[in-house]
């Protein structure tokens, strides 16, 4: 098997299931303070969430509840920066959607589901656009 190295110079990276430092970060006494911490931050820049912070133990639902808050807290501590690649990325784009349109969305297949479903997904391109105008 070959591999490659491809390098992005980014100011923020995420990891979604684990994480390897190549040693740069001491995993053992990360998840040492993870586990005492009750909010999401173990450093500078530097949050958890799910299993990590928590231990092995809850839900997929608990998980993803507390990523969304960590990423909440991770936004609220972000100031803009306008040099940084990618800035300009949506712009001129028509139909780009932010989270309040997607929690629109959210909402409207939840309340068109049937009684034994947890929501009914639409399954077009412009009724999905049309619930983001409720």
């Amino acid at each position: 098997m070959c591999f490659s190295i491809k390098s992005i110079h980014a100011k923020l990276q995420i990891t979604a299931i684990g994480f390897e430092s190549g040693g740069a970060l001491d995993r053992a006494s990360l998840l040492r303070r993870a586990h005492k911490n009750t909010d999401s931050k173990l450093g500078d820049r530097l949050y958890c969430a799910g299993w990590f912070h928590r231990g092995p133990r809850g839900t997929i639902a608990d998980s993803r509840t507390e990523a969304q808050a960590t990423a909440e807290r991770i936004l609220s501590e972000l100031s803009p920066d306008h040099e940084r690649a990618g800035s300009g990325l949506f712009s001129g784009l028509k139909q780009v959607l932010d989270y309040s349109a997607w929690q629109r969305i959210d909402t409207a297949e939840v309340a068109r589901r049937s009684p034994d479903r947890c929501r009914q997904k639409f399954a077009s391109t412009p009724e999905l656009l049309n619930a983001t105008k409720l």
